[in-house]
C-alpha cells in the first residue's frame, strides 16, 4: 500500500497537471489529505464507486504519461547517478586526505541536487 501511494504521488509530481481537475482533485483528497473514498465522495456530492473510478482512470492516465514520457524513471535515474557520483567523490577525498575547492564545490553541488524534491 504504502508503495502506491509513493508512486501515485511521484507521477502526480510529473503529471498531475495533465489529469482534469476532478481527478487532480480526487487525487489530492485521497493520497495527500488522506480522506477515504467514501470521504472524498461526499465532497463531490457522488457515490464512492465514483470516486474509485475517477482515481482508477487517473492513476491509469499517469502511467501511461509515464510509459510513453518516461520523466519519472529519468528523474529517478539521475539522482541514483548522482548519489554513485557523491560516494565515488566521497571516496577520493578520503582515500587522499583532501579535497580541492573545485572538488568540495562539485561535491555541495551535487548533494544540494539530491536534496531537490525531497521536501
Amino acid at each position: 500500500m504504502i508503495e502506491q501511494v509513493l508512486k501515485v504521488t511521484l507521477l502526480y509530481d510529473f503529471y498531475g497537471g495533465l489529469l482534469t481537475e476532478r481527478q487532480r482533485k480526487c487525487i489530492e483528497q485521497h493520497y495527500f489529505d488522506d480522506l477515504s473514498l467514501s470521504e472524498v465522495a461526499d465532497n463531490f456530492g457522488v457515490s464512492r464507486q465514483a470516486v474509485h473510478d475517477i482515481i482508477k482512470r487517473a492513476v491509469e492516465a499517469m502511467n501511461d504519461f509515464e510509459d510513453k514520457l518516461g520523466l519519472a524513471g529519468r528523474r529517478r535515474q539521475e539522482k541514483e547517478n548522482l548519489f554513485e557520483v557523491n560516494l565515488l567523490l566521497e571516496q577520493a577525498i578520503k582515500e587522499t586526505g583532501y579535497a580541492p575547492p573545485a572538488l568540495a564545490r562539485a561535491r555541495e553541488k551535487i548533494r544540494q541536487m539530491l536534496a531537490e524534491g525531497d521536501d
